[in-house]
């Protein structure tokens, strides 16, 4: 079984906006983050995208139903999207703190919400161990534009994720 998830893209242009401001966070709490005990993992900037679902692991005949209920709804979003990156919030969980870049994602929350009930727009950019909270004071808003939305298969390995797109749902 594959562990499949629906995300928006962005051109690689707009992906390395995201990274440098990742980029400027960290160099923000280097003080912080420079004792040895944090375990640091950043999303590298060809993996930067905003999940709308997470599948996790299902079988082909899931896969398909879920792509046949919800074909329509996707190819029914806006033909112009453009979304405004404003603050980064933290998930904070019981062994590390998730970083995400938060915005203006209104255009697709009512839309993406028929897919994902629990539906929150963010982007990650930046996972520690163990869990902390760091302050940024941001450089914002940022914006991008979404290239399309695909379906891909998420292969965990020594190096982190490596997603494979399996469908494009519909380009921008």
């Amino acid at each position: 079984m594959a562990r499949y998830f629906v995300a928006f893209d962005f051109s690689d242009d707009d992906k390395q906006k995201l990274y440098a401001t990742a980029e400027d966070f960290i160099i923000q709490n280097k003080k912080i983050l420079s004792d040895k005990h944090f375990k640091i993992k950043r999303v590298q900037p060809k993996n930067i995208h905003l999940t709308v679902k997470f599948l996790g692991n299902i079988d082909g005949d899931s896969l398909a139903g879920f792509l046949r209920n919800y074909q329509a709804v996707i190819q029914s979003m806006p033909d112009e999207l453009m979304f405004e990156v404003k603050s980064v919030s933290l998930f904070k969980k019981r062994t590390e703190a998730i970083y995400w870049f938060d915005g203006d994602y209104s255009q697709i929350v009512g839309w993406a919400k028929k897919i994902n009930a629990e539906f929150i727009p963010h982007i990650t950019f930046l996972r520690i161990a163990p869990c902390v909270d760091l302050e940024y004071k941001v450089n914002m808003p940022i914006q991008i534009k979404p290239t399309k939305i695909a379906l891909y298969n998420s292969v965990l390995g020594q190096k982190g994720p490596r997603y494979e797109e399996i469908i494009v749902m519909k380009k921008w």
